[in-house]
């Protein structure tokens, strides 16, 4: 058993190429594939009103600032 491991680990190994070289040696007699770049819209900002829950008004810890804000 000690030999066949010996001689398995003494062959010189191949160098064989990357997964992404053997995707690309693959797919590479299919040519290029050139997609048009959809047109995007620019981001809209979307306000929050003050009172929504998302943008945290009725939160404890805003309660809290309130009430000490008022205190003098």
């Amino acid at each position: 058993m000690r030999q066949i491991l010996r001689t398995a680990l003494d062959e010189p190994q191949s160098a064989s190429p990357n997964l992404a070289e053997r995707i690309r040696r693959r797919f590479a007699r299919l040519g290029d594939v050139q997609l048009p770049v959809a047109a995007r819209e620019p981001i809209r900002h979307l306000g929050m009103p003050e009172d929504s829950p998302a943008s945290g008004a009725n939160t404890p810890f805003k309660a809290r600032a309130r009430k000490a804000a008022v205190r003098p």
